[in-house]
């Protein structure tokens, strides 16, 4: 799978991740009742248990911290990933977009040389 390909992937599965995660986040603050509320919670925290997954499955946050960032570090901070779930997975989709445009910048430059 070639680097572009990896990258789209992990785009689709992030996508979808926020797309199903919208009526959760909603009703985790406005379900009518508890039961809403609950299972909002439930269905959330599985989102974003995906989430981590392919965050660490294509290895994102390297796209979000560089290559520097100690394994310490990168914990802590997925430690607070599900307190800022609805923003950090918009921010992981624009890397995401924006590394494949590069990659795909850099193909058409590389095949022209």
């Amino acid at each position: 799978m070639s680097q572009i390909e990896k990258f789209r992937t992990a785009l689709e599965k992030l996508n979808e991740i926020e797309y199903k995660s919208r009526w959760p986040l909603y009703d985790r603050k406005n379900g009518k009742n508890q039961k809403i509320r609950a299972d909002a919670e439930r269905d959330l925290g599985y989102q974003i248990d995906i989430a981590k997954y392919v965050i660490k499955e294509f290895d994102l946050l390297t796209l979000k911290f560089g290559e520097t960032r100690s394994d310490m570090d990168k914990g802590m901070w997925m430690s607070e990933f599900s307190r800022y779930f609805a923003d950090d997975i918009k921010e992981f989709i624009r890397l995401v977009k924006l590394k494949i445009e590069e990659l795909e910048q850099k193909q058409k430059h590389d095949g022209m040389d």
